[in-house]
């Protein structure tokens, strides 16, 4: 989910826990102080909210984009709440997020099962000898 994130932001790091999400996105988006808490919180509901479909009505996730673009659906809703330059600079954030995450899904769409597996491991063994 975070590399999502990380290939919108430019960035090929991606954070492993919260303390590195608060050095992550502070490095990524250093203008963004507002920002931070706020996608965090939706990141989370929107995990929080995916877990439960999966737990409790069966409902398969088929990729990581969906939680992402479900938390988007959240910042737009929660955008509301802001003052209008922070509302604007937050859209223009969310629409590239969710660029990004539908640019994703038709890359996987074309063969859905490929990102399941890591790639096959080189042979390193023909360069020792």
């Amino acid at each position: 989910m975070w590399a999502i994130v990380g290939h919108f932001l430019g960035t090929i790091s991606t954070p492993r826990n919260c303390t590195q999400y608060k050095e992550w996105i502070c490095r990524w988006l250093p203008n963004g102080q507002a920002v931070h808490h706020f996608g965090f919180a939706a990141v989370c509901w929107a995990i929080w909210k995916c877990r439960n479909k999966a737990v409790f009505d069966a409902k398969i996730i088929h990729h990581p984009a969906e939680i992402l673009l479900h938390s988007c659906s959240f910042m737009n809703h929660w955008a509301g709440l802001y003052n209008s330059d922070f509302q604007g600079r937050l859209s223009e954030g969310v629409k590239g997020l969710m660029a990004c995450a539908y640019k994703i899904l038709v890359q996987q769409s074309e063969d859905p099962h490929t990102w399941l597996f890591l790639p096959a491991p080189e042979d390193h063994e023909e360069e020792e000898e």
